[in-house]
């Protein structure tokens, strides 16, 4: 029985370990799975990275949402301090 490192669903390469195999042909499967391999990896990478910008997108958001809320309550902040003082310099 002829046996070969694959996808998880089975091998694409026709060419298994076996004692009669040349070099060539082994050579030839280990290169179209270095390929398919680099190939998913560099497709489950891009898969993380957008995982992780959507996750990063959602935390500037929240920052940016943040920094309104602090420039708002600044502004109250001051026209509550100004509002005071003319009560007291008008009294």
């Amino acid at each position: 029985m002829s046996t070969s490192i694959g996808s998880p669903g089975g091998s694409t390469s026709p060419v298994g370990p076996s004692s009669d195999t040349s070099v060539g042909d082994l050579v030839k499967a280990m290169s179209a799975d270095l390929s398919r391999l680099v190939r998913d990896e560099m497709q489950l990478a891009q898969v993380e990275l957008s995982a992780k910008a959507k996750t990063a997108g959602v935390g500037i958001g929240a920052f940016g949402g943040a920094g309104m809320l602090a420039f708002y309550g600044g502004a109250l902040l001051i026209a509550v301090l100004v509002t005071v003082a003319l009560a007291v310099l008008y009294r």
